[in-house]
């Protein structure tokens, strides 16, 4: 029983959603709850959708390129060039002083190391003086002056130099506890516990970091397909907080002592001198980067070499910093699988410095979903209530005008507007109602075929009872013939002749108004009350006033039944005929052709009283005669592909061509001129013709 009871209700649940006439409440609660459920999954932030939505952001960068013909950063490289002419990497560290010694005298306005210096010189002569264990007390002044270390420290506290560290994940003892060199201010009500947190380090050599102007911090923290797009400007470390290599390098150049920090419950800007900078609740930084400027570079081995114009870093902003391929900072960019490290701090410090700033306020999110509720909704309105094709115009149209915009928002304001996930959202959601059209268009076609061919079998039932309703035999043709071909399967004309208790022959032909079934019923019920009261030896005004009481009690508005009732008696040749607004009955002999007319008023369209007079005509047949009774689907029906109608003239013409023939030849020829034609038949095909002649 609950089997059934659950096919029932899913039966009740396809008839609802797949109906005919959609019902626009449910179209709507279907079209919130795909929308809230694409919500959900928007806001869930899954790892998928988060890929694709970076990858988006990342189209923009390769769609705009940022191209610039000159830089004021620039890289002092460790590449392949300087590792074959001076050696394995890493280098003694006299060649790092050489390097900021010609680098800052050049003009450089500030240098920043790129580049991890954990561990003393071992090439130094204070390593040498070492290993074999020579007295530190003894030989103090040239034990010092002979470390490289020391030389490298003394550069430093020369000029503008930044250091860099490392944050470290797990927590690690350290000696060098070196205090950062900056002050950070924040209001009260700016959050930032939500800032990197690492427990320590891995710092630089402690007698290089106390010489050094700055000391930042390297981290990346790339997305989770491995893609540096941003970095954090500010982390914290242990109970310190850090900024990163390029902000330190550009706090040093502009001679500030701090960073300030602003936003409400959660960060939104870090401002150092007249610069400030958008970053999210985690202090990142997200950035633009530009084309692969190949004069920004400058190979370290030609500064050692003096191969080199001095005058490029006159006022500039110089990283050193490992490219070489084997050195392993190598990070993968949306514009480049490939880029070196130091690359993407100078892309950082360049964007900071041409106020470039790539963001995402939280308008964005907000408009996004705006944009997908008018996708969903949109797409699902057009395609059920419309017409389908003009789902994909609207689809296409809405698309190219949220796509257009939010490549415009990031052109001319560096805004960023996913529009990946609406993109994937509405196409799965412009698919599924094509399915969901194609889906309910075969159901409604197997509904409606089921109907017709129910329908159909009921009419051909319907035909076959009204058929045994015709007389189906004529024993007596010579005096009577009949016959009916019905435009449909059911007919609304109807005849019948039977004998009353004066063995009088009483016939009738009726035509009901209107086509199909309706009208087939009503021929049935007035066939049946003609049998009822025929058969009695009533007068014919009697019978019409029975059958038109029956009638109206149960017929349809707006319809009614013409009809022609007679009265034959064989012994005294005498005919009697009421006409209920019927077609002129037709009397023709040999030498004459009278017509008689209607005398009331159809049968079913108001109650009679039983008083009322109704004019019968009764005519003494003195000359072999025919009487022909016919539908208006005889004089109105076409013999021809023209459209003529046959017309009474042309009946009256087929009656006298034949009148020597039997009844039955004359009917055939009136219906096989009703029927020589391609053109569908407006109407039932019903003849009545009698024979009355003399004893």
């Amino acid at each position: 029983m609950s089997y059934l009871k659950n096919l029932l209700r899913v039966e009740r649940l396809q008839n609802r959603l797949y109906s005919e006439k959609l019902r626009p409440s449910i179209v709507i609660a279907i079209a919130c709850f795909i929308f809230l459920f694409f919500l959900i999954i928007k806001l869930s932030q899954l790892s998928f959708f988060k890929n694709t939505e970076q990858a988006s952001y990342d189209y923009y960068q390769n769609f705009f390129p940022l191209i610039f013909s000159s830089s004021p950063v620039k890289i002092v490289s460790i590449d392949e060039k300087s590792i074959e002419k001076l050696g394995q990497f890493p280098w003694p560290r006299t060649f790092f002083s050489e390097i900021i010694t010609k680098v800052g005298s050049s003009g450089s306005i500030v240098i920043g190391f790129d580049i991890l210096i954990t561990e003393e010189d071992r090439t130094s002569l204070n390593k040498i003086a070492e290993q074999y264990k020579l007295d530190k007390e003894l030989f103090k002044e040239f034990y010092f002056k002979l470390s490289n270390d020391q030389i490298l420290s003394n550069n430093l506290r020369k000029f503008n130099v930044i250091l860099s560290t490392a944050p470290l994940n797990k927590f690690k003892k350290t000696n060098n506890d070196i205090s950062q060199k900056f002050i950070l201010i924040s209001s009260n009500e700016t959050n930032i516990d939500k800032l990197y947190f690492y427990p320590s380090r891995i710092n630089s050599l402690e007698i290089l970091e106390r010489n050094a102007k700055g000391i930042g911090n390297v981290s990346y923290v790339a997305s989770e397909d491995g893609v540096v797009r941003q970095i954090p400007l500010l982390i914290k470390i242990g109970d310190s907080f850090s900024a990163s290599l390029d902000m330190e390098m550009l706090r040093v150049a502009l001679g500030s002592k701090q960073y300030e920090i602003t936003g409400v419950n959660n960060l939104n800007t870090i401002n150092i001198g007249n610069f400030s900078i958008p970053i999210n609740q985690r202090a990142e930084k997200r950035i633009y980067y530009k084309q692969y400027l190949e004069d920004q570079f400058i190979s370290a081995v030609d500064i050692i070499e003096n191969n080199f114009e001095p005058s490029i870093f006159q006022n500039s902003i110089v990283y050193i910093g490992a490219t070489a391929i084997g050195l392993d900072d190598i990070v993968a960019t949306p514009t480049n699988p490939l880029m070196s490290g130091v690359e993407v701090r100078a892309n950082v410090l360049e964007n900071i410095l041409n106020n470039i700033n790539i963001y995402k306020p939280q308008w964005t999110l907000y408009l996004e979903v705006i944009e997908l509720f008018v996708l969903v909704a949109s797409i699902i309105y057009i395609t059920l209530f419309f017409i389908p094709l003009a789902g994909i115009g609207i689809f296409l149209l809405l698309q190219f005008i949220f796509i257009l915009k939010a490549f415009l928002f990031f052109k001319y304001q560096y805004i960023l507007i996913d529009y990946s996930f609406n993109l994937m959202f509405s196409f799965l959601v412009l698919a599924s109602s094509y399915y969901y059209t194609y889906i309910r268009k075969n159901f409604l076609e197997k509904i409606q075929r089921e109907k017709k061919e129910k329908f159909e079998k009921e009419m051909n039932f319907a035909g076959e009872i009204q058929s045994y309703l015709l007389p189906t035999e004529h024993p007596e043709n010579k005096l009577i013939y009949g016959i009916n071909i019905p435009a449909r399967q059911v007919s609304g004309d109807y005849y019948d002749y039977i004998y009353n208790q004066k063995n009088e022959l009483i016939f009738t032909l009726a035509d009901v108004s209107g086509k199909g079934a309706a009208s087939g019923l009503v021929m049935s019920k007035a066939a049946s009350l003609f049998r009822l009261f025929a058969q009695k030896d009533i007068d014919l005004e009697k019978v019409i006033l029975e059958i038109n009481k029956n009638v109206c009690d149960r017929i349809a508005k707006g319809m009614f039944i013409t009809m022609v009732i007679g009265k034959y008696n064989k012994l005294d040749n005498t005919l009697e005929m009421i006409n209920a607004g019927h077609e002129p009955v037709m009397i023709i002999s040999k030498d004459s052709v009278n017509y008689v007319s209607s005398s009331f008023r159809p049968v079913g369209i108001i109650h009679t009283d039983f008083d009322e007079k109704i004019e019968s005509h009764i005519i003494k047949i003195e000359d072999p005669t025919k009487l022909f009774i016919y539908t208006d689907g005889v004089t109105e029906g076409y013999i021809d592909d023209n459209k003529t109608e046959l017309g009474q003239q042309g009946v009256e013409d087929l009656i006298r061509k034949n009148f020597d023939n039997s009844l039955e030849i004359i009917c055939d020829e009136i219906v096989k001129k009703l029927t020589n034609t391609s053109l569908e038949r407006r109407d039932d095909i019903t003849c009545l013709a009698l024979s009355l002649k003399l004893n």
